[in-house]
């Protein structure tokens, strides 16, 4: 964080790891590289990683092997990335791996080509005049951002997308090579079919509530505290979501009829076998049903129940940070013994200890005073801090951890 308050990153380099792979190895290259750039790792606070075995292992990974000698240098799993994690585990369900699985190959099989792409982009500005989009986003594996935005746009140029696809089949002026006429007949069948229809329509329904959060956790000025608040509010409306499912899968059932019927495809659902093991074979009394039982119904659970367990595995003492953000001070009683509880970690770091209660008891006193409104984030908290006051309380908004590794200049001297 730099003099004016602003969260600063700063791109070092690549670091090839001639070591090998194993979090020792890749602890002690990044020890050594630190060091050829004159930053000392003693000022460490924060390290951020995938959640990678190797990098966030709790006995040998990097994390844990920097941490041994650096207790301060707490890591903080990418919340990003857990948000990430919880929405791929949730897509590994048959239905709707196979749904993202055929976006995925449709989108390629136009954006890959220049010939069907153009034509795409022509049936788009026949058919969807009103659409902003004019070619489909490639649903990426690590990226879901570009996945939840990919099944919209799919959503969105669906009839131009079939009209393509029969348009390659047919070949009624004889222009397109047999592999292309092949693959477009395999993808319009899968296209058309309604459990596709159906589990698409669902599913970007119900990952569109995520996409918020998604973003807003890749800001390079979101806090600890801002983010739980974030993660808070989706379980919350995913809970509600839940709990109206039979109202909303009704909703979301009638939008994927609308589009069958736009290609002449009728509501069903597969049929029901004695045994069976590689699709889902839950009984229903009608299509509905049978889709709000195997696609709504447990995406929705398991969507809750991944950010709940994953969410769920925080630093508590890391956490204990935002308890001293002034609108904590306000409404929590017990503020002050669990922020001490926070800055108990950097007692060595503090400039004098034994004041340390009565500066908590004087910005008791500031924020209560304050007429306006409070700040409630780190970035606004800083400038309504007076420096001469409340050193320590400095301090602390610069360890207040991040969800990125941040990096100050290196003149100021500051941790980071």
């Amino acid at each position: 964080m730099d003099e004016t308050h602003c969260i600063r990153e700063q791109f070092l380099g690549f670091i090839p790891s001639k070591r090998g792979l194993s979090g020792d190895a890749i602890a002690t290259t990044i020890k050594e590289f630190l060091r050829e750039q004159n930053l000392e790792i003693d000022d460490c606070r924060g390290q951020g990683y995938d959640g990678a075995g190797n990098m966030a292992g709790r006995l040998s990974g990097a994390a844990a092997r920097i941490q041994e000698n650096y207790k301060k240098a707490l890591y903080v799993h990418c919340n990003s990335h857990i948000l990430n994690l919880c929405v791929a585990t949730c897509c590994k369900e048959q239905l709707v791996s196979n749904m993202m699985g055929h976006v995925r190959v449709t989108s390629e099989f136009f954006n890959f080509s220049p010939k069907r792409f153009d034509l795409l982009v022509k049936t788009i500005e026949e058919i969807c005049p009103t659409s902003s989009h004019k070619r489909l986003i490639n649903v990426c594996k690590t990226r879901w951002v570009a996945r939840i935005d990919g099944l919209s746009v799919f959503i969105e140029v669906f009839p131009a997308i079939v009209k393509c696809l029969e348009t390659i089949r047919d070949d009624a002026d004889d222009s397109w090579n047999v592999e292309s006429k092949r693959r477009a007949c395999f993808l319009h069948i899968g296209t058309i079919s309604f459990p596709f229809i159906a589990t698409l329509v669902v599913v970007s329904r119900c990952l569109e509530v995520t996409r918020p959060l998604t973003v807003q956790l890749q800001e390079s000025a979101i806090d600890a505290g801002a983010a739980r608040e974030k993660v808070s509010r989706l379980y919350v409306h995913l809970e509600k979501l839940r709990n109206e499912v039979d109202v909303r899968h009704e909703l979301w059932y009638q939008e994927a009829v609308a589009i069958a019927e736009s290609v002449q495809t009728k509501p069903h659902r597969p049929r029901i076998a004695g045994r069976q093991f590689h699709r889902a074979n839950t009984p229903a009394d009608s299509p509905p049903e049978y889709y709000k039982r195997v696609v709504t119904i447990p995406f929705l659970d398991h969507l809750r129940s991944q950010i709940q367990t994953r969410f769920s595995e925080t630093n508590l003492d890391v956490m204990n940070a935002v308890y001293g953000l002034p609108k904590n001070v306000i409404t929590c009683p017990n503020w002050k013994k669990k922020f001490s509880k926070f800055l108990d970690l950097y007692q060595d770091d503090l400039p004098q200890p034994r004041f340390l209660d009565t500066e908590l008891e004087m910005w008791s006193e500031r924020c209560r005073m304050e007429k306006g409104p409070l700040p409630s984030k780190l970035t606004d908290v800083l400038p309504f801090v007076d420096r001469v006051s409340f050193p320590i309380y400095i301090l602390h908004c610069k360890y207040l951890p991040q969800f990125q590794l941040r990096r100050a200049p290196v003149k100021d001297r500051y941790p980071y």
